[in-house]
């Protein structure tokens, strides 16, 4: 409360030693931050700041701005520290300050490569090691030059990142800096580590040994002490993991620090699960996980949780080990772009980590159903298991894009059960060891086990995505049919039994990248007995029925070539074709395609179909994935935020077509993108290609689909089928890389 007076009488101008108070403010984060604990740090240095800026105080409020950066990124913030530094950027450009705007400029830069933003973090880190050098502050570069080493470890130049490490060392320890210096040794640990290479990094061990015994007992020493645990735990080096562990809790213990004595207690439990002593192992994650909670930290105390879990999994407790991997995953969810984050953490790891956890549960979940023969608890198993894997799509989802809000739409699809009574739902599930196809039926849900790992199933997907686009063989085949006997033929019994006509898959990480319809059963494509959609999943998905009377349609399409984009010759053909089928004069073509010009077309009018025929390009990267316009590049936010435009808008956009996209062969990160855009777009459904077509044959499948479901007798997986079978009976366009690629995204009815 007396924070808030604070802050009120300083607005009002009450305080007279308003910088004073700065000042305390600023001793006071300084010693919390010192002390690990950063939300006090992060609440004093606020309050600093916000007085220094009111008193115009420049270099105190830039060096604040910075030391709240460093706590931010200490509590996984990244977005909050990047907004603060934006604060004081101007500033730090204008005071004719080298040294303070050089700092500013590498610490944005490592923000952006928490955010995977390499190019723009190589950019700015490399201009504030530019800016430094002439500045003869031995201790400044060295810093510098070590987050520089960071950007080029993550880029995997090893050569380079060694060499810039090793004169960020020479410069700490000539500035006296011993804990930088510790910093950067344990970098070049690192790398040395990654590298193999554990002579060289036994000798760098020692030194930051040396080092770091020479700093003052405090948070820093005692968290070094836990990265050279980590270290020496990463090179099998149990005993000496142990003994930095029992170091850093002993210290953590006199600082009686939580944090470092949940960090310290938890990684020595998982040297006891490699030694086979269980009973001290949950010994020591059951107190990890209680100074986690103790501390509120959930970065810590979901990772206790899941070790816990795989430690009562290995015993054989199944039971008590579902129920703490439930608890694990409901403590991770709240902070997974935070976790995804981190420069040196290795965010795509800590992506896989996590979606590791997920999978482990859900294996679980099915190994228990499969064992377990009273008709109830086993498809309460089953149910359990689908509900963890639609968990980690929404997940998956909401980090790809990085908005929280874009699976908002949620509706429960998988409890209610209302699919047409010729539907099936798949979820092919990916488990190391074996393939899972669980299959919601409209009166079941059944579970089939594949013995295919997953190293043997993404080789024979790349192998198969690589033929389809290739139209001068016909070597797809081979894998048409393996993967047909992997992911359909083991439920084709089921699918007869239940007459179904049209399955709707939830395809999981590498089998994102490939369309179903042509696998072949050894006389038919699938295309051919069955009508396909894809959702990234189920829940996500609103499947009602779409209205076609009298629809109001906008027609986008680019045939020139712009920004390097080569021309689309057959889009004008397409277009006017369309105008015919749908009855609308609603068109931006050519030159007319505009940005501005698609915004006030979405404002002014509630559209239920919008078609897009031009390059677009999805990418791992969000911020890389465009659809091209004459005049720039449409970014999937942007796009979300032209379709919510609209003042008149009730219902959702029905149908969001893009008839030219691609995505990278064996890039699944990129397919998630595609298999997200009617989600994160705000369409029920949307119609798009996984590889860039002929757009002749695009023009002729696009116009069969509209004529189909203009006719109001189809569904639009049933129109999409039928297009694509129209195609396929060509003589010209038999070759599945003129009629696979388009995927049906979203609702099928």
């Amino acid at each position: 409360m007396c924070r808030f007076l604070y802050i009120l009488l300083l607005s009002f101008g009450f305080w007279t030693n308003s910088y004073a108070l700065a000042e305390d403010w600023q001793e006071n984060g300084q010693t919390a931050f010192q002390a690990g604990q950063f939300e006090e740090a992060v609440q004093q240095w606020e309050l600093a700041l916000s007085a220094l800026l009111q008193e115009k105080q420049t270099l105190a409020a830039i060096d604040t701005a910075l030391q709240l950066n460093y706590a931010y990124q200490a509590l996984g913030l990244y977005q909050t520290a990047n907004d603060t530094l934006h604060k004081v950027l101007d500033l730090a450009k204008q005071s004719n300050d080298a040294e303070r705007y050089a700092l500013v400029l590498n610490q944005l830069g490592m923000l952006y490569l928490a955010n995977r933003e390499i190019s723009q973090a190589s950019e700015l880190v490399t201009e504030s090691v530019n800016l430094a050098r002439p500045l003869n502050n031995p201790a400044l570069l060295a810093e510098l030059l070590n987050n520089l080493g960071n950007v080029f470890a993550l880029q995997q130049d090893y050569l380079h990142a060694l060499e810039i490490y090793q004169e960020s060392a020479l410069l700490a320890e000539r500035s006296g800096d011993n804990l930088l210096l510790a910093n950067v040794l344990n970098n070049q640990i690192q790398l040395y580590i990654e590298q193999k290479n554990f002579n060289d990094a036994q000798v760098l061990f020692e030194k930051a040994l040396k080092i770091n015994a020479s700093l003052p007992d405090n948070y820093d020493k005692a968290f070094n002490l836990i990265t050279l645990g980590q270290l020496a735990q990463s090179s099998n080096e149990r005993l000496l993991a142990y003994q930095r562990y029992t170091e850093a809790l002993t210290l953590a213990n006199k600082l009686s620090n939580n944090r470092i004595s949940a960090y310290a207690q938890g990684y020595m439990g998982e040297l006891y699960v490699q030694e086979a002593r269980y009973s001290e192992a949950e010994q020591l994650f059951n107190q990890a996980i209680f100074l986690a909670q103790k501390q509120s930290a959930p970065d810590l105390l979901y990772y206790w949780q899941w070790q816990k879990a795989r430690l009562l999994k290995r015993q054989g407790r199944t039971e008590e080990a579902i129920a703490i991997y439930q608890q694990a995953i409901e403590t991770v969810q709240p902070i997974r772009a935070a976790l995804n984050s981190g420069y040196r953490t290795h965010s795509e790891a800590s992506r896989q980590s996590v979606r590791l956890m997920y999978f482990e549960l859900a294996d679980l979940l099915l190994q228990k159903a499969d064992t377990t023969t009273d008709e109830k608890p086993h498809t309460a198993y089953l149910t359990h298991a689908r509900d963890t894997v639609e968990l980690l799509k929404a997940a998956e989802l909401q980090d790809y894009f990085q908005d929280d809000c874009v699976t908002n739409a949620k509706t429960n699809i998988t409890e209610s059960k209302p699919l047409t009574s010729r539907t099936a739902i798949l979820y092919p599930i990916v488990l190391p060891e074996r393939l899972v196809l669980l299959v919601t039926l409209p009166n079941s849900l059944k579970q089939t086990t594949v013995d295919v790992t997953e190293a043997r199933l993404g080789e024979e997907v790349n192998n198969f995505r690589t033929n389809l686009v290739t139209r001068t063989n016909r070597r797809f085949f081979v894998q048409a049919q393996q993967l047909y006997d992997w992911l359909i033929r083991p439920i084709e019994a089921n699918l007869q039994a239940a007459n179904i006509d049209t399955i709707v898959v939830v395809p999981d990480g590498i089998l994102r990248t490939i369309p179903l319809a042509p696998l072949f059963d050894g006389k038919q494509f699938l295309i051919e007995r069955y009508a396909l959609a894809t959702t990234p999943g189920i829940n996500l998905t609103d499947p009602k029925q779409i209205n076609w009377q009298k629809p109001n349609v906008l027609l986008n399409g680019l045939s020139k070539s712009v920004q390097d984009f080569s021309p689309l010759p057959n889009v004008p053909e397409e277009i006017n074709k369309l105008k015919q089928v749908l009855s609308t004069d609603q068109v931006l073509e050519d030159d007319a395609f505009l940005l501005g010009s698609l915004s006030d077309k979405l404002k002014n009018t509630p559209y239920s179909v919008i078609h897009i025929a031009s390059h677009g390009q999805f990418d791992a990267d969000p911020q890389k994935t465009f659809l091209l316009t004459f005049d720039g590049k449409l970014t999937i936010d942007r796009l979300e935020q032209l379709m919510r435009l609209s003042q008149w808008r009730k219902e959702p956009v029905e149908l969001l077509t893009l008839s030219a996209c691609q995505t990278a062969v064996g890039d699944d990160r990129a397919a998630l993108g595609l298999a997200g855009i009617a989600i994160k777009a705000g369409a029920r459904s949307a119609l798009a290609s996984l590889w860039f077509v002929d757009d002749r044959a695009t023009a002729d499948l696009m116009v069969t689909f509209y004529q189909q479901l203009q006719s109001g007798k189809m569904s639009r997986a049933k129109a999409l089928q039928y297009a694509q079978q129209k195609l396929l009976k060509q003589g010209a366009s038999q070759h599945p890389a003129y009629w696979a690629a388009f995927l049906l995204i979203g609702s099928w009815l």
